[in-house]
């Protein structure tokens, strides 16, 4: 890891950038200010690389971490803050039943958001059932037709 203040500079389109901190580099980065093919520098590198190719890279190019508030209550324990092994932050306020903000920008309960997406992802009983039934008519238009035509192919064939 390296420190907030990288002093690193930065050549994007013949302009020197620079000495800039961790965070105003991401900042740039992310804007779309500084290319992954701009020429970086800072202490510890050997010599002027595309920026894709720092070791900081991946910090610049990573999205903001979003802050992730509790619903305060009276019962609140330390330990309600502390999610379970192998679950993500988000995961565990959603199973705490608190309010985050959902992908659309509605802030909604956690567990409704989650019905929610699986009833879209996955189309609700009702809309298999009726999936189900057309095909049963389609199939079943289809081998009464087949049915009706064998057994008077002779007389169709005649009327041609």
């Amino acid at each position: 890891m390296s420190s907030p203040d990288l002093g690193l500079y930065v050549s994007s389109n013949n302009v020197d950038h620079g000495p800039l901190s961790l965070k105003e580099a991401t900042e740039r980065v992310q804007s779309g200010e500084f290319k992954p093919t701009d020429l970086g520098w800072h202490q510890g590198v050997s010599g002027w690389v595309p920026l894709k190719q720092l070791p900081e890279w991946s910090q610049m190019q990573a999205p903001p971490a979003l802050p992730i508030t509790k619903k305060k209550t009276p019962d609140s324990s330390p330990e309600d803050s502390v999610p379970p092994m192998g679950t993500s932050p988000q995961k565990a306020k959603l199973r705490q039943g608190s309010t985050v903000p959902s992908e659309s920008g509605n802030t909604m309960d956690g567990f409704a958001d989650e019905r929610a997406e699986e009833q879209r992802s996955s189309g609700g009983i009702g809309g298999k059932i009726l999936i189900a039934f057309a095909v049963l008519i389609f199939l079943a238009t289809l081998a009464i037709m087949g049915w009706y035509c064998w057994k008077n192919w002779d007389d169709i064939i005649l009327q041609l």
